[in-house]
């Protein structure tokens, strides 16, 4: 049984299910399976995809395992992963802020083969994420069994993944930002203005070979380097508010920027695929402009360290004298040095983890193919 709480076109809308039955989800081939039945699931918890639905509802229901009593909100697929979670998993809590009352608690859906652990649990980081976005304190139910829930609002998504905002989730960002303004004050004047987000560190899950050069002439111009797993979550916020000048290799550290409705720094990103759609939709309209430092054609990839092509392959530039001609723009920087860039190349791809010497030896031979 469904009902609508009615508002204007204009506004995000939740739908109300009555007793009905939350599934975990099973990532495949690029969809989510589950979440809800096909007789069940109502528009505001599908997952919207850039052609298409990114979920595919169950077609056969099984009978819940647990059953809870009272209000609850739905919030999504939820797994163990930083940037995920700020793009996937919390743009329906805008409704906690309407009715912070409403409800007994919130609910997600364990995505069980992303990440897992032994025992599903909500990421450690996720209640500190909460309490800066200024939601109440109210209990977090991890849906790993399927489980009939007697009352359940989904709301509609504010930022749906490759597709952007929505206008009306704009008032909602502009709340969390001043509440994490405000629980981030302490910090003001303590963070760089300018900043540079690496992976050199993350490898192992993707990254440029050869980021280190532009790291490492970035300092000239004042660049500080940023680890974000290495600070506090608040530290971080703090770093992202007050920063004049930041960039980043394309990943996770800039979706923290996903809580804000506006950045003051010009952002810069060395791309790791040819197309970063996604991350052009999220920052164009949060902050003053925008550069992707290469064009699609310069971008190539290598294999993964266990020699597939995936998420977490590796990118070099074929021409890296023109990425760098970008900086150059903007910034006093010391004369590209050819040489320098391509031996740093090779450290990188050196500390790059790999299965075997082999896929070390192939991954070289293809990176000197256009050298």
């Amino acid at each position: 049984m469904l009902s609508n709480m009615q508002a204007p076109s204009r506004k995000l809308t939740v739908q109300t299910c009555r007793k009905t039955c939350v599934y975990p989800y099973r990532f495949d081939q690029g969809k989510f399976i589950g979440g809800f039945c096909a007789e069940q699931v109502v528009d505001n918890a599908r997952m919207p995809g850039a052609l298409e639905p990114r979920d595919v509802p169950l077609a056969v229901a099984s009978p819940p395992r647990h059953h809870y009593e009272g209000r609850y909100l739905y919030a999504g697929p939820l797994w163990n992963h930083f940037g995920h979670v700020l793009v996937d998993c919390i743009h329906r809590l805008w409704a906690v802020l309407e009715n912070p009352d409403r409800y007994v608690g919130i609910v997600f859906s364990n995505v069980q083969n992303l990440r897992p652990s032994d025992t599903p649990r909500v990421p450690s980081f996720v209640p500190a994420l909460f309490d800066l976005m200024g939601l109440p304190s109210l209990p977090t139910i991890l849906v790993d069994e399927a489980s009939l829930f007697e009352t359940l609002d989904v709301p509609q998504l504010g930022s749906v993944y490759k597709i952007g905002l929505s206008p009306a989730y704009e008032p909602y960002l502009q709340r969390y930002q001043e509440t994490i303004s405000q629980k981030t004050s302490l910090f003001k004047g303590k963070t760089p203005a300018r900043i540079f987000y690496g992976r050199s560190h993350a490898l192992r899950d993707g990254g440029v070979i050869g980021s280190t050069f532009f790291e490492k002439m970035l300092a000239h111009a004042g660049f500080s380097s940023c680890i974000p797993e290495e600070l506090s979550l608040r530290f971080q916020f703090a770093h992202v508010l007050q920063a004049e000048e930041i960039v980043f290799e394309e990943g996770s550290s800039i979706h923290i920027t996903e809580l804000l409705l506006s950045v003051a720094a010009n952002v810069r990103m060395l791309p790791r695929r040819p197309n970063p759609h996604v991350f052009r939709k999220a920052l164009d309209p949060r902050c003053p402009s925008f550069f992707v430092l290469a064009k699609g054609e310069n971008v190539a990839l290598l294999p993964d360290r266990n020699g597939k092509m995936s998420p977490a392959s590796l990118t070099f530039y074929k021409d890296g004298r023109t990425v760098y001609a970008g900086l150059e723009q903007a910034f006093n920087l010391p004369t590209f040095d050819q040489k320098l860039y391509h031996t740093t190349e090779l450290e990188d791809l050196r500390s790059a983890p790999a299965k075997n010497a082999a896929l070390t030896q192939s991954r070289n031979l293809i990176l000197q193919t256009y050298r």
